[in-house]
């Protein structure tokens, strides 16, 4: 057989099998069978699909996924034949049950439906500038600290020793190398190192610290002793970095999302509550027998409570 031949006849072999394959998955594939009931393809693609809550890779997700839902579909059909067979449930409820089921359906997929629509018309950049323009406060670089801290701990030593320990050890001319390299051969913070602190913010240390941390304005600056419930610290200022305000193109697509997610409550309740702030012409609202109901009910419900107060 020459090499083209061969060619020829493996590429019909796999069209076959393709053929074959799609008309298989065409036809539907049963999962599980019985003399009432059976487990195909289209169950588990519809039932995969109403379940799901989160994105799956592909039509069906992972095989362990593929594989919990057709035990899950199995469990529940088996079971709902032998509530059948005890008649748990009559078919009036029956009917009711499935009325409000595919009601609920019906009105989840009809507010996905209105809420896709109006996100669809929303002009997003434009949203999100207006929305960073009006609160700019929001968008703003927080002021941080670059600083090397000494700590000298008050467990083995009175807090009076930590103090003059550490105004021997820190001439206030200290440059940052000097600093640096007493704090290297001093400094008793559990973190080890050589005590280097980086963009920090207000908020991330104790209240003494950040106080005298920010309190330093120069590079090079170092703060008196500062008592703390870790002991006695020296501190010295390397960088400053005032608050400054972020620009809208590091903030603009979290804004959007943000917004997007806003959006979307607002439009899905404009749609809930369509019915009631402008009910069908054809639905005729008796607020008489609303009213007349919620009275008997009212006073049903507080004669409950005074026969559970006279027991």
């Amino acid at each position: 057989m020459n090499r083209s031949l061969l060619v020829n006849s493996c590429a019909l072999v796999l069209l076959s099998l393709w053929a074959t394959s799609a008309m298989v998955r065409a036809e539907g594939v049963v999962f599980y069978s019985a003399a009432d009931f059976s487990i195909t393809e289209e169950d588990l693609r519809r039932y995969l699909q109403f379940e799901k809550s989160t994105a799956t890779v592909g039509e069906y997700g992972s095989p362990a996924r593929v594989q919990q839902a057709l035990t899950e579909l199995y469990v529940l059909k088996t079971l709902a034949r032998q509530a059948d067979d005890q008649s748990v449930l009559d078919g009036e409820h029956a009917a009711w049950i499935a009325y409000y089921q595919v009601a609920l359906e019906k009105v989840r997929r009809l507010i996905a439906s209105e809420v896709e629509g109006k996100l669809g018309q929303v002009n997003w950049p434009a949203e999100a500038k207006t929305y960073y323009l009006a609160h700019s406060p929001e968008f703003v670089r927080r002021e941080t600290v670059t600083v090397r801290a000494l700590l000298l701990k008050t467990e083995s030593r009175s807090l009076l020793e930590a103090l003059e320990m550490a105004m021997e050890l820190v001439p206030d001319d200290a440059t940052v190398e000097q600093f640096a390299r007493i704090v290297t051969a001093h400094s008793e913070d559990p973190a080890g190192g050589d005590g280097l602190l980086e963009s920090v913010s207000k908020g991330q240390t104790v209240p003494e610290f950040e106080a005298a941390a920010f309190a330093l304005e120069e590079p090079g600056d170092i703060s008196e002793p500062v008592v703390s419930q870790f002991g006695v610290h020296v501190i010295q200022l390397l960088e400053k970095t005032p608050e400054s305000p972020l620009p809208f193109d590091a903030v603009g697509d979290r804004i959007i999302d943000a917004l997007k997610e806003k959006r979307t409550l607002e439009f899905a309740n404009v749609v809930r509550s369509s019915p009631l702030l402008d009910p069908p012409a054809d639905v005729v609202i008796h607020q008489d027998h609303i009213d007349e109901f919620l009275r008997s009910v009212d006073a049903e419900h507080k004669q409950t409570q005074l026969d559970l107060l006279n027991r």
